[in-house]
């Protein structure tokens, strides 16, 4: 199912720029702060291993590759770094969801709309 995608795309400022250009999401973390809280899941360690925005033909996009994914977290990533790239959250509080991570972070939520999933790869 595709759906419409929002209607208005984030300015990127600096401090969300270098976010991203530092590459804050790759590689093992604990991102218990970036997922819909579940208290019967032990482990929310995930490996990410691309993470990136791409702007083209004026349509923003995010595309992250990691070994697996927990519930809302992709949606909780990328509305974060939204607020991030509006300034309503800084850079360091953006890594501190990282580095302690709480259940019951102040993370912001993109909406559904817009948000696609294109590929599975599945270890042979």
């Amino acid at each position: 199912m595709i759906r419409r995608p929002p209607r208005s795309t984030p300015k990127p400022s600096s401090a969300a720029s270098d976010v991203y250009k530092r590459q804050l999401l790759c590689g093992s973390h604990d991102f218990l702060s970036f997922a819909k809280f579940n208290p019967e899941k032990e482990n929310t360690m995930c490996k990410i291993f691309v993470s990136k925005w791409i702007l083209e033909d004026k349509k923003l996009s995010y595309i992250v590759e990691g070994d697996r994914f927990l519930h809302h977290m992709v949606r909780y990533l990328v509305g974060t770094m939204i607020k991030c790239a509006q300034n309503k959250i800084n850079k360091d509080n953006f890594k501190v969801f990282l580095d302690k991570p709480i259940k019951d972070a102040k993370v912001f939520k993109a909406p559904g709309n817009g948000l696609i999933l294109n590929k599975i790869y599945y270890e042979n």
